[in-house]
């Protein structure tokens, strides 16, 4: 299992990728190396640059959602996130946008229990 971080902005674009080359699975804490390396990075590179984002399109809205349900966001809501939409195609309070599913992370035993 690997891990990768992607960020850019209108100067620059990162990636880090860490893992091991012969697949050995890695350890819940080795997924924060990537983050810290790729916040660093950027960091260091932007220390002493004057930094411009991108300036949000007109018909573009941004909507705190549930990114689990994709569904608007409530005061209840464990998880919350900012999502980008164009105007018109954003969320509304009832829409589901995912099915719910069971996470299976060991699909060969499944396999073995048909045959």
């Amino acid at each position: 299992m690997d891990n990768w971080i992607i960020g850019f902005n209108q100067n620059v674009l990162t990636s880090i990728w860490i893992g091991y080359d012969d697949n050995t699975k890695m350890k819940t804490e080795d997924f924060r190396y990537s983050k810290k390396i790729w916040a660093n990075t950027m960091e260091d590179y932007l220390k002493d640059k004057d930094v411009k984002w991108y300036d949000i399109p007109s018909n573009v809205v941004g909507v705190i959602v549930d990114p689990i349900t994709g569904n608007l966001a409530t005061n209840e809501s464990k998880n919350k996130k900012v999502l980008y939409y164009i105007k018109g195609t954003e969320p509304g309070n009832t829409q589901e946008v995912f099915d719910e599913y069971e996470y299976n992370d060991n699909p060969e035993k499944d396999e073995n229990k048909a045959n």
